[in-house]
């Protein structure tokens, strides 16, 4: 593991950054810590995206799979503007997070819950 002092000699405190990990000389495993988000809304986020995620899994009848998308650029939105979605798909149920920054708007980050009939997915993957 990989961890940097964010304190003094005297008082220490470690934030662990990452980790390394070789097999036969060669890298094996490779973990990188994106940050360590403390606001309220941080922890409200992650707890419904955790158990939406579990949710969603646990009714799966095959593995989950993973869509992205970037926001295009609509009338009346600035160029500096910028968003994306992740989509977890596990049959016929998806969950969707998006972000969107605006200097505009204000930025905001939203989780969207479906549920895909079978027949309404052949109709939307045939158009």
């Amino acid at each position: 593991m990989v961890f940097r002092n964010q304190g003094s000699s005297h008082n220490p405190s470690y934030e662990k950054l990452g980790q390394v990990s070789f097999k036969d000389d060669r890298v094996a495993y490779l973990s990188k810590n994106w940050g360590k988000f403390q606001r309220k809304n941080s922890i409200t986020f992650a707890k419904e995206l955790y158990a939406l995620l579990r949710r969603l899994q646990d009714g799966a009848r095959e593995p989950i799979t993973l869509r992205f998308f970037v926001d295009e650029l609509a009338p009346g939105v600035e160029s500096t503007d910028t968003g994306g979605s992740v989509e977890f798909v596990a049959g016929e149920r998806s969950l969707t997070v998006s972000f969107h920054e605006s200097k505009k708007f204000g930025n905001d980050v939203s989780i969207y819950e479906a549920v895909k009939s079978e027949a309404l997915r052949k109709k939307w993957s045939n158009e």
